[in-house]
């Protein structure tokens, strides 16, 4: 079975993974660029693995919504923020 047909049957799953992936994968890049040295992570260390954190599953959900719905989904997606923001800034 290849990838989407697997991810078409089960996008929970496929979205925990690829969100674990996206978070994990990238805080073990920042680490071992420390020499796996978890005492000497600067803060500049640490704040990269927390902005890699908050990635994950922000960039896993976009992603899936364009490999499952397609072009015309996002552009859906899009014109919802972008109306949301309008609304949300007239109300003030």
């Amino acid at each position: 079975m290849t990838f989407m047909p697997w991810l078409r049957c089960h996008p929970v799953g496929g979205y925990c993974a690829l969100t674990y992936g996206v978070s994990w994968g990238g805080i073990l890049i920042v680490v071992s660029a420390t020499g796996l040295n978890l005492i000497e992570l600067t803060s500049l260390d640490t704040g990269l693995i927390f902005v890699l954190m908050l990635l994950g599953p922000s960039t896993s959900g976009l992603t899936l919504t364009a490999l499952r719905e397609g072009r015309d989904r996002m552009r859906q997606l899009g014109s919802r923020l972008a109306h949301w923001r309008r609304r949300s800034e007239l109300a003030m």
